[in-house]
């Protein structure tokens, strides 16, 4: 599982960065969630549900980063601009938020606390995520199939 949610996240990484920054950052963000929840855990006295809160929260981000995925690359190949910038905030928001929320429930029930609490390890690992990906390198126009490369050099 955790596989496949470093490889959805190398893709959707692949969208906005270049494809050796997209690997790292996608082993970055998924070597940052195992060691988040398994501290959290190992500080709430779970060490014992590590591996069953990883196989969750690692089984449900590839589903909603493959939605995410395939509604970015649809709106990266549109040709309007307003697409490019617009939808795509639109369409990823809501997923976003879905997916914090899921993150939240099963942090929940692991550490046996508060949704509150459970969201906020949701959102502390959504949050150092991005700060790192943005570390390694800040986002530019999307690359996918050249489209940033070609607007980029067209101006």
């Amino acid at each position: 599982m955790l596989s496949a949610y470093a490889l959805v996240k190398m893709g959707i990484a692949f969208l906005t960065i270049p494809p050796v920054v997209a690997f790292i950052s996608g082993l970055v963000d998924t070597l940052l969630s195992v060691t988040v929840v398994a501290a959290a855990l190992t500080f709430r006295r779970f060490p014992n549900r590590i591996v069953q809160t990883l196989t969750a929260f690692a089984g449900i981000g590839p589903v909603v980063n493959l939605v995410a995925f395939l509604g970015i690359s649809f709106v990266n190949l549109s040709p309007h601009h307003l697409l490019d910038t617009y939808v795509t905030r639109v369409f990823t928001f809501p997923l976003m938020v879905w997916n914090l929320a899921i993150n939240a429930h099963i942090f929940r029930h692991a550490l046996s606390t508060r949704f509150v609490k459970g969201l906020g390890l949701a959102l502390l690992i959504t949050a150092a995520s991005g700060l790192l990906t943005m570390a390694i390198q800040p986002p530019t126009q999307p690359t996918m199939l050249g489209v940033g490369a070609l607007s980029q050099g067209a101006r």
